[in-house]
């Protein structure tokens, strides 16, 4: 007694707010659903006050994953009246849970008042820690942020129990205890009151009553053998059966012919330019092969490039590590006729560096209508590329093709388990219109990944990465904020949203190369291979033979990604600047990089105009959460 009053005097002193009696009514009905009553005597002291909110957990967690419990049917009452209330879904330690925010907010209260709040659950049944089935209900949750006086609960049982042999616990104390303070009362055949006083906040009581499997309409086993383990896994198994599926398509239509031991190469295939060479070498047509190209134009003597000051010698522009201070680069269109060019070089020079008669063409100048050129270039070149290599014979069909329609073939596979781990999910969450924002986060998720994994080049791959991070970090904070958080591999949409990896890998390696074009990329990567290692001795054995080997092959090596390598022979073998370059030494050596800075401006422009149930302890069962005021 002394300790009960040594209780109460301190929650006066240390808590303005306390609940001096939360009395719970559970009538347990014969198709398992409960009917839930709570009365709240929350006393909130002289603090003024909106109402109060209440949290209750929407899902149990068992052997195999998350079930809603069916929360419905709410009604609130503030001393005998109707009280409005908000319906919200939040997160918490137990994962989504329904949160009722009580009162008006233009309205103030103090002292102490009367809630009612009534509800459905329309899954009570959960197994017992031996296998019966049981009701277990965390009447008074541990999530209540103020002390309360004195909990009661009473639990009315259908007349279907009455002939059974039920056994009854309780648990009261901080989540997870397995003792219990709760006095358990027989106060008639149907009907059994326990009862506690001086919960400290986060303390609760929970009420088990375990009796024989098939008592009741529904039993606790959702969560036991084979049905319960399907449920768990299938969206597994689907994923694993999906993704051996597209690696047989892939063997089956994608996969390439061996092309055979690789020797060294000193030049390109014969007729394949660097922009077709750019196609075989990865099967796409890349964006940034567009820089090489230039180079290679300068060195036909279609363009010059040249270095010049800006006028601002404080301007700098950093690309990858060198900086030009107050420079800037230009290239110059020559009156050489172009009637013999490849049609996409021609592209290159008339539509997107050349239109309408202008004569040069600044690398580092920004604009829409710049933007707009570029993007409509780059389109045109590329399907002209993909066009020739099935139409030459190197590729067996239009790769960009072959990829497209692989990916509608593998998505068209998949739709049909999206439905039912959408619904799975939407039961999960207890709450389906949460499924809405989750498939836009999905989509969104979707274009990241397809960028990611089919794009090209830096910006592509940093756009990628956006479109990836702002999903991830909306979905991971949704997923927090309702507890899901270690949760998320058993969540079946999710499961599924991984095979878009398999897909778009594999789609990515979808062309397939005829023998002639076999031969051709064998020759490409020994050309590749000789330009990474070639020494600067047997170099000078190639300009004596050509003089102007370095300049043919500099495009090539651009496009290998060996650009610096290469450059640094000019100065080596004393080959002096190229013709068609006009500025110091220095900044030829670092060329290509503000050369693929064209590339990564056509990409911005390009992607510019293309988202707990098997408890035996206080908060092991269902119902629980907790409250406050507001």
């Amino acid at each position: 007694m002394r300790a009960l009053l040594l209780f109460q005097l301190l929650a006066v002193f240390l808590f303005a707010e306390a609940i001096r009696q939360y009395d719970v009514t559970i009538d347990l009905h014969e198709d398992g659903s409960l009917g839930v009553k709570e009365v709240i005597d929350y006393d909130f002291g002289p603090a003024r006050r909106h109402g109060i909110f209440r949290d209750i957990p929407k899902m149990v967690t068992g052997r195999y994953g998350m079930r809603s419990i069916g929360l419905g049917d709410f009604s609130v009452t503030r001393d005998g009246v109707p009280e409005p209330f908000e319906k919200l879904t939040v997160g918490g330690d137990a994962g989504p849970m329904v949160r009722l925010k009580i009162g008006r907010g233009e309205t103030f209260l103090t002292g102490s008042h009367r809630y009612t709040i009534a509800y459905r659950v329309a899954h009570g049944i959960l197994s017992a820690h031996d296998g019966r089935d049981a009701m277990r209900w965390n009447a008074v949750g541990t999530g209540w942020e103020v002390p309360i006086d004195h909990a009661r609960v009473t639990v009315r049982l259908p007349e279907k129990l009455l002939s059974r042999p039920i056994e009854w616990r309780t648990f009261s104390g901080p989540y997870g205890s397995t003792t219990t303070r709760a006095v358990l009362t027989k106060k008639a055949p149907d009907l059994y009151e326990a009862s506690v006083d001086a919960l400290a906040p986060h303390e609760g009581l929970t009420v088990e009553a375990a009796f024989p499997k098939g008592s009741l309409g529904q039993s606790g086993d959702f969560d036991e053998g084979f049905t319960g383990w399907m449920k768990r896994w299938w969206a597994w198994i689907v994923l694993t059966l999906f993704t051996l599926g597209v690696v047989l398509y892939w063997y089956r239509h994608g996969k390439d012919p061996a092309i055979g031991s690789i020797a060294p190469m000193y030049g390109p295939p014969e007729g394949i330019d660097v922009l077709k060479a750019g196609l075989l070498i990865d099967q796409f047509a890349d964006n940034e092969d567009i820089a090489a190209a230039i180079v290679d134009l300068a060195r036909l003597g279609y363009l010059t490039i040249e270095e010049r000051a800006t006028g601002n010698p404080l301007a700098e522009i950093p690309l990858l590590g060198k900086v030009f201070k107050g420079k800037e680069i230009v290239l110059v269109k020559t009156d050489k006729d172009t009637k013999g060019l490849p049609p996409e070089y021609r592209t290159i020079l008339k539509k997107m560096l050349f239109p309408h008669g202008t004569q040069e063409f600044r690398l580092f100048e920004r604009s829409d209508e710049r933007a707009k050129r570029f993007r409509e270039g780059f389109e045109k070149i590329n399907e002209s590329l993909y066009e020739w290599a099935k139409t030459a014979g190197y590729m067996r069909e239009n790769p960009e093709t072959a990829r497209k329609s692989f990916i509608v073939k593998a998505s068209l596979a998949l739709v049909p388990f999206l439905l039912p781990a959408a619904w799975q999910t939407g039961e999960m969450l207890g709450d389906f219109s949460l499924l809405f924002p989750l498939l836009f986060v999905s989509a969104f998720f979707a274009v990241g990944a397809g960028m990611l994994v089919l794009g090209h080049g830096a910006s592509s791959k940093i756009t990628a990465v956006f479109f990836l991070l702002v999903p991830l970090i909306i979905g991971f904070s949704a997923v927090a904020d309702l507890g899901l958080e270690n949760g998320m591999l058993s969540i079946p949409l999710f499961i599924l949203l991984l095979a878009i990896f398999p897909i778009l890998f594999f789609a990515r390696h979808m062309g397939v190369y005829t023998p002639k074009g076999a031969r051709a990329y064998r020759h490409l990567l020994g050309f590749k291979e000789f330009i990474e290692r070639v020494k600067e001795d047997e170099l000078r054995r190639f300009l004596e033979e050509d003089p102007n080997y370095l300049d043919k092959t500099l495009p090539y090596a651009m496009l290998f990604g060996k650009a610096d390598h290469w450059l640094k022979f000019y100065a080596l073998t004393a080959a002096g600047t190229p013709l068609w370059y006009d500025g110091d030494e220095d900044t030829l050596m670092h060329l290509d990089r503000p050369l693929s800075r064209f590339g990564t401006m056509s990409q911005t422009a390009t992607s510019s105009g293309g988202v707990s149930g098997g408890g035996g302890f206080s908060g092991g069962g269902g119902g629980g959460g907790g409250g406050g005021s507001w």
